[in-house]
């Protein structure tokens, strides 16, 4: 059976983990209190932006990949 002090740090990580979320705030808009211009264009801006980051990625990888076997053929 293990030691019991070599458990004692992976369950204080896990409660702090656990813990963390709580203690951060939402934005106004995930509140649901937000609906102005501005929290709106933000919101908009920032879905945007999460989605295209992988787009951009994974075009990169295949631009990579095909400059990659273009080159080894010549």
């Amino acid at each position: 059976m293990k030691n019991s002090s070599s458990i004692t740090p992976v369950l204080l990580t896990l409660v702090v983990l656990f813990l963390l979320p709580v203690l951060a705030h939402a934005c106004p808009l995930c509140q649901g209190g937000g609906t102005t211009k501005d929290t709106v264009t933000a919101y908009k801006g920032i879905t945007a932006l999460l989605a295209l980051i992988p787009i951009i990625g994974g075009s990169a990888l295949f631009y990579w990949l095909y400059v990659k076997y273009k080159n080894n053929g010549e």
